[in-house]
């Protein structure tokens, strides 16, 4: 049998004609900061669609036409604050492959506290090195979390109306 040869792709070989995946696969880097608390604060997220499919609508003559799966991604984003008091809604939009967000989270403390008290305070993350929690893990109130369960409300409800696959 030959040895593997290198394929021109990056990241795979070549073993008798069958691309096999190498076990070190291309992974995407967090762009999050390790010590950042992100439960607090005003954020811009941009969701896309897997393989920047146009489910969610069309251009037309310059306009964004949603399509049925575009209304329940901009439906589900406007009972996220109903569902989630601690997020505060701004402003937002729905394209063809992508929805663009605007939104804030407000701190735990912040009823108890006066309104620009974290103003200065740099936000860091509340646990320490050795508390048992690691970077990854879900934390409530957080952004990573609160994507999490609005794509997976979208995603349901678009299978459930559509069916599966589409």
């Amino acid at each position: 049998m030959a040895p593997p040869t290198e394929s021109p792709r990056r990241g795979r070989l070549c073993l008798r004609g069958l691309r096999v995946y190498e076990t070190m696969r291309r992974h995407r880097r967090s762009v999050r900061l390790r010590v950042h608390d992100y439960r607090g604060g005003l954020y811009f997220v941009t969701v896309c669609t897997h393989g920047r499919q146009r489910l969610f609508g069309d251009v037309v003559d310059g306009e964004v036409v949603l399509s049925v799966a575009g209304r329940i991604a901009r439906e589900e984003w406007l009972r996220t604050a109903e569902v989630r008091p601690s997020v505060v809604l701004d402003a937002f939009v729905v394209m063809p492959d992508h929805v663009h967000l605007l939104f804030g989270i407000v701190p735990e403390d912040e009823a108890s506290e006066p309104s620009d008290h974290r103003r200065d305070t740099p936000s860091v993350c509340p646990y320490p090195p050795n508390s048992g929690r690691r970077f990854g893990h879900a934390v409530a109130r957080s952004v990573p979390s609160i994507m999490r369960q609005y794509k997976s409300i979208v995603t349901k409800r678009i299978w459930a109306t559509l069916g599966r696959g589409t």
